[in-house]
């Protein structure tokens, strides 16, 4: 359904939102001889999810719950994932950013 379609369209760029608040950095870095994808980037970091501290924005001086953070970085990994189907609806969006918050009172 195209509105599905869309609703996982926006989920994907929510995601992508997320991730430029927690690491500070752009979506889009353009180089002299290439691009590099923020998207990219953290996929290949979810394997070594142990060095989340590395990657959050140095701005935030490690002043975040550490729980709160995986589990925020958990998120934008479902949103960003390559297939639509796969991304969380905006409810379960909602209710995880609300059971993060609640957690992290």
């Amino acid at each position: 359904m195209p509105s599905d379609l869309s609703m996982k369209s926006d989920i994907y760029s929510f995601g992508v939102v997320l991730l430029e608040s927690m690491t500070g950095r752009k979506a889009w870095v353009y180089g002299h001889i290439e691009k590099a994808s923020l998207v990219d980037w953290a996929s290949t970091v979810k394997s070594r999810i142990i060095y989340l501290k590395e990657i959050m924005d140095p701005r935030l001086n490690h002043n975040y719950p550490l729980q709160g953070a995986f589990e925020c970085f958990d998120l934008v990994l479902r949103c960003i994932a390559n297939e639509s189907k796969d991304r969380p609806s905006s409810k379960e969006v909602l209710q995880t950013l609300e059971r993060i918050y609640a957690l992290n009172k």
